[in-house]
């Protein structure tokens, strides 16, 4: 049973835990920059990738600086794939969760869901860093946060939505 204050409580404990690290961070960077670490976050420090296409490009005949803006619009592309591709693998997965809920299959549907949701995985691990590499991340820790946050939220998608799906709903609905 949920009751107004199960959604008050969430609403609540968000708040909560968004102020609390949002003032962690403030004291962080209170103490880096009374240590003098703090210019050591800066991105003049930061690696350039090797696969990192510049959306400049300098003019020999002029002397001026062009931007082309291609490069920046196939990284917006990529990044739309990648998330449409995560919203197809997660529906795959939940309409074969919603498919064998309706048939009585006891402990196979089980082991039948938890395969696609398996296979679902690998096959986003697989293409996600292909994405990943279109999207020309600059510096080596935007490449590997961006890569790591696709596949944390996908896994935690994945592997959960049945869960919550299950206890959601009644058997009225089916």
């Amino acid at each position: 049973y949920i009751s107004i204050y199960s959604y008050v409580f969430a609403i609540f404990m968000s708040l909560w835990i968004t102020m609390l690290i949002e003032f962690w961070k403030r004291k962080q960077n209170k103490f880096r920059q009374i240590w003098g670490t703090l210019a050591d976050q800066t991105s003049f420090n930061k690696k350039i990738r090797l696969q990192f296409i510049s959306n400049e490009e300098f003019s020999h005949i002029n002397d001026e600086v062009k931007n082309q803006d291609t490069q920046k619009y196939i990284s917006i592309i990529f990044k739309f794939l990648s998330r449409v591709f995560m919203t197809i693998l997660i529906s795959i997965t939940v309409g074969v969760f919603l498919t064998l809920k309706q048939y009585d299959l006891g402990i196979y549907a089980g082991v039948i869901n938890g395969l696609v949701s398996n296979i679902t995985s690998n096959l986003f691990t697989m293409t996600v860093v292909k994405f990943n590499n279109k999207e020309n991340h600059k510096h080596e820790d935007s490449f590997i946060n961006s890569l790591i946050q696709k596949v944390f939220y996908f896994k935690f998608i994945n592997t959960n939505i049945t869960i919550l799906w299950t206890i959601y709903q009644t058997d009225e609905d089916f």
